[in-house]
């Protein structure tokens, strides 16, 4: 097919599976949130009020916060029990 070889295969590292799984949930968390952010915005902005009120701002500053969490969440998770090597 081509002139791709296949990576080699290292010692596997606990450590390095587990901030990789943290470094994809986090950002799929923050698309979430940006996702969510724009979209509240949007709607917001058609019923004709404020987006840049404290309230609005507070919302986006905790869904953020969520995403740290998911992301320490997952780190951990995959720390403590990783996946089984074959």
């Amino acid at each position: 097919m081509g002139d791709h070889e296949a990576a080699p295969k290292g010692p596997f590292s606990v450590y390095a599976d587990a901030v990789q799984r943290a470094v994809r949930t986090w950002w799929q968390a923050v698309s979430g949130v940006i996702a969510v952010s724009v979209g509240t915005a949007l709607v917001e902005l058609l019923r004709g009020a404020d987006v840049l009120t404290w309230d609005f701002w507070v919302s986006v500053i905790r869904m953020a916060l969520v995403a740290v969490i998911a992301a320490t969440a997952a780190y951990w998770a995959r720390f403590k029990k990783p996946p089984v090597e074959q």
